[in-house]
């Protein structure tokens, strides 16, 4: 055991929370009297993992020994006490946190708000969440939008004048939070300036796609950057229906593969054991690349057969994509026309893909 402690204070933190992790299920009232009076002595990156560990210990006099370092001259030790009470859960901390919303260092402010937010909700609580939302400090304000969201039954009227805050961090921490938010909110981060705001909104609209219409949605799988593009097709499976999954098909040809790759995998999410046949009944009224792209799909899922009508196709890149398709497929019938293509078709690059596909179906 005075190993184990001796470990916590490791210069490596991995090494200190290794022995954390080994040191909670042994310990007894000795071992617990030791971490609390290392809790506020330690490097600022293992004192959450103490504080979880006495949390985890039931330890009544930690969130007391927290509370007078919150007291303390040193901003660096009083950052360190508000970093443990948020991780105390305590609710007899609550005015203490409260106290420390006025601190003069940022992020003793920023922890006292995400340490109001672990606790149970109180009117006190939500009024000082509501006033953070004022703090001169881009990453109080953004804690304050998360705790909001969490505590104040009247989250979407409280957030949102936060859609137009100048710091793209706080806008970013309200569209992670879509769900408790205004629909007319939601389609405001939808449209925002900064991408990564655009983006988080549509993760977070994944968990809740009802709170916007699927037509806002899909405005975002056109979006300029690729990044919104790929979030969009998660969120639209999501939404579901013929619209959504028509649009995801749509984004199997974007110009990014990023977004390709996306709109498969959401479209079998959206689809799941129809995919295949979505996809079929998409050939006939399809372009030359939606084509390709399907074809390619389809052969790769084993369904190879849908290419032998395009063995003949004006294309001369789709007839490539249909021979390999055929070959991937293994189908009944696809070496005689494997061997029709190789000797008719008119294009030497098709005539080559069809002696390669033919050297395929021989290996398998």
């Amino acid at each position: 055991m005075p190993a184990l402690l001796a470990a916590v204070e490791d210069v490596s933190l991995d090494v200190g929370r290794v022995a954390l992790r080994r040191l909670v299920p042994l310990a007894g009232p000795a071992e617990r009297d030791a971490l609390r009076g290392l809790l506020l002595e330690l490097d600022i990156g293992i004192v959450g993992d103490v504080a979880v560990a006495l949390r985890e210990l039931h330890d009544q006099k930690a969130p007391v020994v927290a509370a007078e370092g919150l007291r303390s001259s040193s901003t660096a030790r009083r950052q360190k006490a508000a970093l443990a009470l948020r991780e105390l859960h305590d609710p007899a901390s609550a005015s203490t946190l409260l106290c420390a919303l006025g601190d003069e260092h940022v992020p003793v402010r920023r922890l006292a708000v995400e340490g109001l937010a672990e606790l149970p909700s109180t009117r006190e609580i939500v009024s000082a969440c509501r006033k953070a939302l004022t703090d001169r400090h881009d990453s109080v304000r953004a804690a304050a939008v998360r705790a909001i969201a969490r505590k104040d039954s009247a989250a979407a009227e409280t957030l949102r004048s936060a859609a137009g805050d100048r710091a793209g961090s706080v806008r970013e921490a309200l569209a992670s939070v879509s769900c408790a938010l205004a629909c007319e909110t939601v389609e405001r981060l939808l449209e925002d300036r900064a991408e990564k705001v655009r983006v988080t909104a549509l993760h977070a609209l994944v968990e809740c796609p009802q709170r916007v219409q699927l037509s806002v949605l899909l405005t975002r799988l056109a979006d300029e950057s690729w990044h919104v593009r790929r979030a969009a097709c998660d969120s639209v499976a999501a939404a579901g229906g013929p619209n959504a999954e028509r649009a995801l098909i749509a984004g199997l040809v974007d110009d990014r593969l990023e977004v390709r790759g996306r709109a498969l995998v959401a479209l079998e999410r959206a689809c799941g054991d129809k995919l295949d046949d979505v996809l079929e009944k998409t050939l006939p009224n399809a372009d030359s690349r939606l084509r390709l792209a399907v074809i390619d799909i389809l052969g790769r899922r084993g369904r190879g057969a849908v290419a032998l009508p395009y063995l003949d196709d004006s294309s001369p890149e789709v007839r490539v994509v249909a021979v390999h398709a055929l070959a991937a497929g293994g189908s009944a019938g696809a070496e005689e026309a494997l061997l029709r293509v190789q000797a008719d078709d008119p294009d030497p690059t098709v005539r080559n893909a069809a002696a390669v596909a033919l050297e395929e179906l021989k290996r398998h």
